[in-house]
Order: C-alpha cells, then sequence, then structure tokens
C-alpha cells in the first residue's frame, strides 16, 4: 500500500508541476512523470481498486 501512496503523491506533485508551469520542456516531462505514476499507481492498487477503474466507464454508460 506504501508505494501506491508514494505514486499517487509523485503524480499529484507532476500535474501540479504541469498546469502552473510555462517552460513547455517541463510541461512534458511533467506529463510523463503523471502518467508514469499512473501506471504504477495501477499496479500496486489492491484488486478491488483494479476492478472498479474498469467497471467504471460500463456502470456510467448504462445509467444515461
Amino acid at each position: 500500500m506504501i508505494p501506491l501512496i508514494i505514486a499517487l503523491l509523485a503524480g499529484l506533485m507532476a500535474i501540479y508541476f504541469y498546469f502552473n508551469t510555462k517552460e513547455e520542456m517541463l510541461k512534458l516531462a511533467s506529463g510523463f512523470v503523471a502518467v508514469v505514476c499512473l501506471v504504477s499507481g495501477l499496479w500496486f492498487a489492491p484488486l478491488l481498486v483494479k476492478l472498479l477503474v474498469v467497471a467504471t466507464p460500463f456502470v456510467g454508460e448504462k445509467l444515461q
């Protein structure tokens, strides 16, 4: 669970830098870090969280 929290915190910091910087290279780097943190966060997430992430689009489509 600790690696998941670390990945989420790093991803949140990268998203913060992405939206609060004007430099193009820093935006690209922080966007890349955010995507890597998202993937690694899903890798370390418990199975129930993974199932919820996969099932959300299907449930949302049925509700509309």
